[in-house]
């Protein structure tokens, strides 16, 4: 899940796969700010793996917690 704070969220649901899925930023609509992500797995009890992005203007930091 993709969630601006205080904006758009987009939930990509995938079914046996394997690998990455790339999230296209620029010129998509998203803009600037701050994105929360989560990464879950269906029928695991593990908690979700959670990051935060911030894009600001002039480039992207990522920072993972």
């Amino acid at each position: 899940m993709i969630a601006k704070v205080g904006g758009a969220v987009q939930t990509n649901t995938f079914a046996d796969t394997v690998g990455y899925f790339g999230w296209k930023v620029r010129n998509s609509g998203w803009g600037y700010g701050t994105f929360d992500l989560s990464l879950m797995f269906s029928g695991a009890e593990a908690d979700a793996l959670t990051a935060e992005l911030i894009r600001p203007m002039d480039g992207t930091m990522v920072g993972i917690r």
